[in-house]
């Protein structure tokens, strides 16, 4: 059967999150490199419109069952393409969600795959289940960071590893005099610590502070933060996208968002990572930022690792054309 598009791409998309837009910027950008235009891609979003605008792709509705089945029918493979899909600790609603696209793309004829995924953390037998069953499905597993890999270990699913597919965009570099700081909603407790931690070492140090948001709900907590003295800012910006002047503003940043601590490094940053979830412990430890995990004393940001950001830069596209060279002798 001829089918429409080469590749469908499923994340979480058109859902207002910074992270994932890049994430799909950057898999859009790796196809192209492996001779598959815009016109060949389709997309599964909650924004159909702001996505097909934003991307040049055809998107369907990601919350339309028969949406899905359309263009999984009209698709030779489903990628999964990049962020933290298959877990049960924000909801359980994703491995469903995810774990059920699977089975709708097997079912349909349109072979699955991941790339640049993390897997896990999960508070559920059944959650890690789900995502075995999902992931023992599709063809190519590759996955972003250490804690992943162990994960698939675990599980007894081949995986190969992979850096973010976010490392291979261009972010201006900083060559400013703010202290940006990314927070965003978690458990009542961390990101409350952090948000007086950093604002007692940012008096102390006299930086003026931005508030980075990834997405509305970092704005939110941003400015009541601000709003309520706990944290006293000069702005709170939400970048457009990677090339952004916010991180050409900015000399250090202070964040709990993968992709805030991601986006600060490739701008040439120093750092310091609070981490909510192992991608970003992974992350920390590998760039070079030091963590702070609500407890003792605020670590000064550190400058970031140059020759591994170059590495991973590198890495993405020649991870990614063996993934996709693998996925057609599948």
């Amino acid at each position: 059967m001829k089918r429409r598009f080469v590749s469908l791409i499923c994340g979480y998309y058109g859902m207002g999150n910074l992270g994932d837009e890049l994430l799909l910027a950057a898999v859009l950008k790796e196809l192209e490199s492996v001779g598959v235009d815009r016109d060949r891609v389709a997309v599964l979003s909650g924004d159909t419109k702001g996505t097909s605008s934003l991307h040049g792709v055809a998107a369907f509705d990601r919350w339309s069952l028969p949406e899905v089945w359309r263009a999984c029918r009209s698709s030779r493979n489903c990628l999964f393409g990049g962020g933290g899909l298959f877990q049960d600790v924000t909801s359980f609603r994703s491995v469903l969600y995810y774990g059920g696209v699977v089975a709708i793309s097997r079912a349909a004829g349109c072979s699955p795959w991941l790339f640049g995924n993390s897997l896990g953390p999960f508070r559920s037998c059944f959650g890690r289940r789900i995502s075995s069953l999902a992931l023992r499905a599709c063809s190519v597993v590759a996955l972003r960071d250490d804690h992943s890999m162990a994960e698939a270990g675990r599980m007894g699913i081949p995986a190969r590893r992979c850096p973010d597919p976010v490392m291979s965009l261009n972010v201006p570099q900083g060559r400013g005099d703010s202290l940006l700081v990314n927070l965003r909603p978690w458990d009542g407790d961390l990101e409350f610590r952090a948000a007086g931690a950093i604002a007692d070492y940012a008096e102390r140090k006299g930086f003026p502070v931005v508030g980075v948001a990834m997405c509305g709900q970092d704005r939110d907590l941003l400015d009541r933060l601000d709003k309520d003295g706990i944290l006293p800012v000069y702005n709170v910006v939400e970048p457009k996208g990677a090339d952004d002047s916010v991180w050409a503003a900015g000399f250090a940043s202070i964040g709990m968002r993968l992709h805030f601590c991601l986006l600060s490094s490739l701008a040439g940053l120093s750092g310091t990572a609070i981490p909510y979830d192992p991608k970003v412990v992974d992350f920390g430890r590998s760039v070079g930022y030091p963590l702070w995990d609500g407890v003792g004393s605020f670590p000064d940001p550190e400058a970031p690792n140059r020759g591994w950001i170059d590495r991973c830069r590198k890495g993405v596209s020649e991870t990614f054309r063996d993934s996709w060279r693998e996925v057609f002798r599948g």
